[in-house]
């Protein structure tokens, strides 16, 4: 199933992962504005005003799950 492959690639990458069955993954990640470099690289996540370096993405089709690891792994590398 897409979501658990996609939340067990992020925690491979070093993300916290909170328990959810629904079609998105609340995480944590010590990567400073997070939302907006993926958004400078066309992928759109919700960040939170009032939760600092939470997060929560959508699980999407393959491919795009695919892309979004791609880049987060792009940041953590330029990190």
């Amino acid at each position: 199933q897409r979501r658990y492959m996609l939340k067990k690639e992020l925690e491979q990458l070093g993300f916290i992962c909170f328990p959810s069955d629904a079609n998105f993954i609340f995480l944590k990640s010590n990567i400073t504005h997070l939302d907006r470099r993926l958004k400078e690289k066309g992928i759109l996540i919700r960040g939170f005003n009032t939760l600092k370096d939470y997060y929560r993405i959508t699980v999407g089709n393959t491919y795009q799950n695919e892309m979004l690891i791609q880049n987060l792994k792009e940041i953590i590398r330029e990190n």
